[in-house]
């Protein structure tokens, strides 16, 4: 993606979370759901269907079709509560 742009956050605080996970459990509980693309190709995939679809959409970070501007949209307008409860009132 030769026009992508990466920034660094130099002023947030170090994430102290630890990424090294086991799916051993997982793989016991869930052996017919198990993951069955690897990453790697499936972004290759999603980067060559939108530069086939002509993709240039610079703001895309604020359209209505992205699910957390809707969910902050619907409580903006009071039709969902703090939990994520439909507001029916």
């Amino acid at each position: 993606m030769k026009d992508a742009k990466v920034t660094v956050n130099t002023e947030a605080p170090p994430d102290k979370r630890s990424y090294k996970v086991n799916f051993d459990l997982y793989k016991k509980l869930a052996p017919n759901h198990q993951p069955q693309f690897q990453l790697k190709p499936t972004i290759a995939n999603l980067y060559e269907s939108l530069v086939e679809m002509g993709f240039n959409d610079s703001n895309y970070r604020k359209s209505g079709l992205m699910r957390l501007n809707v969910i902050n949209q619907l409580k903006s307008n009071k039709m969902l509560d703090d939990k994520l409860y439909w507001n029916w009132k």
